[in-house]
């Protein structure tokens, strides 16, 4: 038997809930860009948003945050500040349920 390499759970709706996904990918990544570049959330947002449409989420890159965080030059360091940001929530969701 061979050994187990990939292990994959959709965890939409299952762990977490889309206001979760919303709250990082049309939120705190387009805010981080807007920061970084020095324009409205809304613009960036949109910019964000075609970017992920351009790339479909039939694509590997479409799940992994750092692709995108690597794409948008977000860096390191902001990773980190939006990984304690969905700690956060993810805190605040378990003391909720």
């Amino acid at each position: 038997m061979g050994k187990i390499k990939v292990v994959s759970f959709d965890v939409e709706g299952t762990l977490v809930t889309p206001d979760f996904s919303r709250a990082v990918w049309y939120e705190g990544i387009p805010s981080l860009y807007a920061k970084r570049n020095g324009i409205s959330f809304e613009e960036a947002r949109s910019m964000v948003e075609d970017c992920y449409l351009k790339v479909g989420d039939q694509r590997r890159e479409w799940y992994d945050i750092k692709y995108w965080f690597q794409r948008f030059q977000l860096g390191e360091a902001r990773l980190q500040v939006l990984k304690e940001q969905v700690t956060n929530l993810v805190f605040q969701l378990v003391i909720e349920s």
